[in-house]
């Protein structure tokens, strides 16, 4: 997750004003309300750095609590800073990947990638950028760099592993740094997941920056200093190791045209894996989890080992109206199950699967002109009679699809209506869910037990969403809803996570939840059930966002004589 303008503003700050810095308790900032352990710290970052970072300094999770032997390490940067890292042994493996990671959180955050590159049979470097979870110094953009190298080089100096034998592999903000480092450093392989191209980002945006001399020198400055260290489209060329380029095709922070860039110049093996019906990372880690873990683990097997190899992929196309017809053929070596991604010079795809061998010929339509096409193998599919395959998916990416197409089913069947509401002698006009469509609601939904216990509070979220979006008349009248939503509900919210296109989320918080969850205790309530009501409230207040009026100490003072409404805040 990424935002480049915000990264503009704070080189600038950092060039022109390199000893402003703000002090944050880490308690100020929001995400940080989601982590799972409490301890109020102070996050050193500089002031615009601040609204594209979000380092947390404590840790979610250990890795033995994750099942991963360890060894934490720390080791100097170049302003001699300490970096805290997490070296993950796998017993027999020769070969480590360098994991640089996005702009959110901190190591304890990465144990899912970790695991399936150790379950590739790679031991797994992780490191805090500076200012991140247990390395000291100021959050800034400018040490990014200088850290990822410093990383590298403890792995070579220090535990006398062979540049050749180390992968690199980046995400998000961390891509270009893993391609910076492969480059400079000679690493035997590098794997990056939504490529930033901060150059082409600059320029979309120069106009909006404002128009005085300290802009321009910075922007000069970036230019011809920052910029060429970090940039892609300047590194790649400078590759001597194969590369594996993977972007969700809806990814909406940063384009997949970045990849069909940086492909275009790759001079060295190069993989490309445009991921059909996905965003932006985390996401697609669960979206098609069996694929993704498969590709990873056998590109740093394959590129560590030396006998990585690609097919010849070939495109001719012709413009017919308004439709293109793109040609491919895939000259491969052995029967497989390829993807075939066909894109624009603006990130549109098309995509075709075939199950075939030796040299074979398709043709897809396209609404846009054709100017780049990948083809993949993929590990973890079933064919069909026609030659044709569709994935293998993990019961987790099953339950995400199923869920996906509740959204969906809601976009296209639950309807709004107009209503008029009365506060303070004005009237408002307000949207309002229909409640005679939460018969067609209720018939979609499924077993809970068939659900990934991952996905299922989902579904809660969905059915909260459409409780909180009647009106309150109907909310009254409605309250059923709320039991239906209990049963998706996980065991402990406080351990629920969420990966989201561009987010993820820790801890169950959700208001519209909250808000269910209370108004099923005032029911309670009112019908004399007061143990019933006080453990819904505890929920509730489990899952409100922190400055909800909801205090656990006022629920405790709940009794049958109290003023529900001023217990739970909603009177004063």
């Amino acid at each position: 997750m990424f935002c480049l303008n915000r990264l503009i503003f704070t080189t600038m700050f950092a060039m022109l004003c390199p000893a402003a810095f703000m002090v944050l308790p880490s308690k100020a900032d929001d995400k940080a309300d989601q982590r799972s352990k409490q301890t109020v710290r102070e996050i050193r970052i500089d002031p615009i750095s601040r609204n594209f970072m979000a380092p947390f300094l404590e840790d979610f999770i250990r890795p033995d609590e994750a099942g991963l032997k360890y060894e934490e390490v720390f080791f100097p940067n170049e302003t001699n800073d300490s970096l805290r890292g997490w070296f993950i042994p796998v017993d027999g493996a020769d070969k480590t990947v360098l994991f640089c990671m996005g702009n959110t959180g901190n190591i304890s955050g990465m144990l899912l990638y970790t695991k399936l590159l150790t379950d590739g049979g790679v031991n797994v470097m992780l490191f805090d950028y500076q200012g991140f979870g247990g390395s000291t110094g100021i959050t800034t953009a400018l040490s990014l760099l200088g850290d990822s190298l410093s990383a590298f080089d403890y792995l070579t100096n220090t535990r006398g592993i062979a540049a050749q034998d180390i992968g690199v592999f980046g995400v998000s903000l961390g891509s270009p740094l893993a391609i910076a480092v492969a480059a400079e450093r000679q690493a035997g392989a590098v794997a990056v997941e939504d490529i930033l191209l901060p150059s082409a980002q600059i320029e979309k945006m120069k106009d909006l920056l404002p128009d005085d001399f300290a802009t321009r020198m910075a922007l000069g400055a970036l230019r011809t200093v920052v910029l060429p260290k970090v940039e892609p489209l300047t590194n790649v060329p400078s590759l001597k190791c194969p590369l594996f380029l993977l972007h969700g095709e809806h990814d909406r922070l940063l384009p997949p045209s970045g990849s069909i860039d940086v492909a275009e110049i790759s001079k060295v093996p190069t993989r490309v894996w445009m991921m059909q019906g996905a965003g932006h990372a985390p996401e697609t880690l669960e979206v098609n989890e069996l694929e993704y873990a498969s590709q990873i683990q056998r590109f740093f097997l394959e590129a560590l080992n030396g006998n990585m190899s690609e097919p010849e992929v070939t495109m001719t196309s012709i413009k017919n109206g308004e439709q293109w017809t793109a040609t491919v053929t895939v000259a491969a070596d052995k029967p497989a199950a390829w993807q075939i991604a066909v894109g624009s010079a603006d990130g549109k795809f098309r995509f075709a699967r075939r199950h075939a061998g030796g040299t074979f010929s398709l043709t897809l339509q396209t609404p846009f002109e054709p100017v780049h096409v990948s083809a993949i193998a993929f590990e973890n599919f079933k064919v069909q009679p026609d030659g044709t395959w569709i994935p293998e998916l993990s019961e987790l990416s099953q339950s995400l699809a199923k869920f996906r197409r509740l959204q969906q089913g809601i976009a296209v069947n639950c309807r709004w209506q107009p209503k008029v509401l009365k506060s303070r002698g004005r009237s408002f006009q307000i949207q309002c869910r229909v409640p005679q469509d939460w018969d067609w609601f209720e018939q979609q939904l499924v077993p809970s037990e068939s659900i990934h216990p991952v996905v299922r509070p989902r579904w809660a979220r969905e059915i909260a969403q459409f409780y909180c979006q009647l009106s309150s008349v109907d909310q009254e009248d409605c309250l059923p809803i709320v039991d239906s939503m209990l049963e998706y509900m996980p065991d402990d919210p406080d351990r629920y996570y969420q990966l989201d296109n561009a987010g993820f989320q820790l801890k169950l918080e959700d208001p519209a939840i909250a808000h269910c969850l209370t108004c099923l205790a005032r029911r309670q309530f009112s019908d004399g059930k007061l143990n019933d009501a006080t453990a819904t409230l505890r929920l509730a207040a489990q899952v409100a966002h922190p400055k909800s009026p909801l205090k656990v100490a006022d629920i405790d003072s709940l009794s049958a004589e109290s003023d529900f409404e001023l217990i739970v805040g909603l009177k004063k």
